[in-house]
C-alpha cells in the first residue's frame, strides 16, 4: 500500500451508522462515538452527511430511527443524492 492511500472499511462505516440508528438510546452511543469519529472521517461520501444528520437529530433531543433519518435528509434535499430510501435501508439492515 502506498503511504498516501487512505485505508477504509466500508463495512465498519455501515456498522457505525446502523448501530447509531438502531440502538435504543442512540444519544449516549453517539456521544461516545463522536469523541473519536467525525463526519469527515467517513470514506464513503454519502455516509458523511448521514453521520452529521444523526448528530443533528440527537442534538435536538430526538431519537434517531430510519424514518427520522430519511425525513431529515429529504427535508435537506440530500436524500436522493445519497441513494434514497434504498441506501438508508441498506445501511440499517446491513449484515455481513
Amino acid at each position: 500500500m502506498k503511504t498516501n492511500e487512505l485505508t477504509h472499511d466500508k463495512n465498519a462505516e455501515r456498522g457505525v451508522i446502523a448501530a447509531l440508528v438502531t440502538v435504543g438510546d442512540n444519544g449516549i452511543l453517539f456521544g461516545e462515538i463522536s469523541e473519536i469519529v467525525r463526519g469527515e472521517d467517513f470514506f464513503i461520501p454519502a455516509n458523511r452527511p448521514i453521520y452529521e444528520v444523526i448528530g443533528n437529530i440527537i442534538a435536538r433531543g430526538a431519537l434517531v430511527d430510519g424514518v427520522s433519518l430519511a425525513n431529515e435528509l429529504k427535508r435537506m434535499g440530500k436524500l436522493e443524492s445519497m441513494g434514497g430510501y434504498v441506501y438508508i435501508n441498506q445501511l440499517l439492515f446491513y449484515t455481513q
